[in-house]
Parts: structure tokens; C-alpha cells; sequence
């Protein structure tokens, strides 16, 4: 997974674009999203998602977020790219930096029933495979019985 992280920012400090997770759906196009500098979605939970990432080359945004890759030497499970994003964002002020509500890319969570009235808005969707993820199938169990924010509350102390 952080080969994949270090390559996914290095293509967006480079080259700009959108980077997508094989397991989002593109249901709308993103043309009116790609020229702010930076755009990030969050989850339903609230968190920073990175799952889809848009941005123009060099944006300092960006910039900081590969600057992390560059010079972890931890590879630490702690340090994944949606935390990465998340410790970015809150680290200074990015004005044209827009993140945005789970209703434009991640309107279902995994095992949530997503019908056409859910996304009648949303640009994307993901479909949570996760299978990068150690536990994956566990996960998802943890998401469709609802026990998944429990998890994560005593995961990340």
C-alpha cells in the first residue's frame, strides 16, 4: 500500500490529474471539479477519503502530502494515506484546497443499501473492496452490522 501511496502523489505533484481507486465508480463527470487546485472527498464519517484526489501539478497541497512519503522510513499502518491527507489539511491553510461532503464521492458506506435517490448528486462512489486492507472481509462485516466506528474508536487510540 505505500508503494502505491508514494506513486499516487508523486503522479499528482508531477503530472496533476485525478487519482482514482480501482473501486470507484465515476458516475458524473469530473470536468467542473478539476480546475480548483486540490479536491478530496470525505467519508460519512467525516473523514478524509483518499479514494479519489484531483489536483493541478505542483500544488502545494500536494507537495507536502509526497513530502511525507519521501521521507518516511517507518511505513507505519498509522501513517496511511487517508491520515496523511487528513494531518496535511489541518496542518496550514490551503485555499483552494476543497474537500468535499461523503454526498459527492462516498454517498454508501460498504453493505449500506445505495439507491438511485442516495446518488442523484454524487460525481462517485466507492465501493469499498479494500483489499489492500489485512482483515478485509472482517471490515466489512464490522461496516454492515454498524460496529465499524467502534472498531475504529479503539483502533486509533
Amino acid at each position: 500500500a505505500f508503494v502505491s501511496d508514494y506513486i499516487r502523489f508523486y503522479a499528482l505533484e508531477k503530472e496533476g490529474g485525478v487519482y482514482l481507486d480501482t473501486d470507484m465508480e465515476v458516475l458524473r463527470p469530473l470536468d467542473g471539479l478539476l480546475n480548483k487546485g486540490v479536491f478530496l472527498g470525505r467519508s460519512k464519517s467525516g473523514h478524509i477519503e483518499s479514494s479519489i484526489i484531483g489536483a493541478i501539478p505542483h500544488h502545494p497541497f500536494i507537495q507536502k502530502a509526497f513530502a511525507f512519503y519521501e521521507n518516511d522510513t517507518t511505513f507505519s499502518t498509522s501513517n496511511t494515506s487517508p491520515i496523511v491527507l487528513e494531518n496535511t489539511f489541518s496542518s496550514g491553510t490551503f485555499e483552494d484546497v476543497h474537500v468535499y461532503d461523503a454526498s459527492y464521492f462516498h454517498p454508501c458506506d460498504e453493505g449500506e443499501e445505495c439507491g438511485e435517490e442516495t446518488l442523484v448528486g454524487a460525481y462517485a462512489r466507492h465501493h469499498w473492496a479494500e483489499s489492500w486492507v489485512p482483515f478485509a472481509k472482517v471490515r466489512k462485516l464490522l461496516r454492515k452490522t454498524g460496529m465499524m466506528p467502534l472498531f475504529k474508536h479503539f483502533v486509533r487510540k
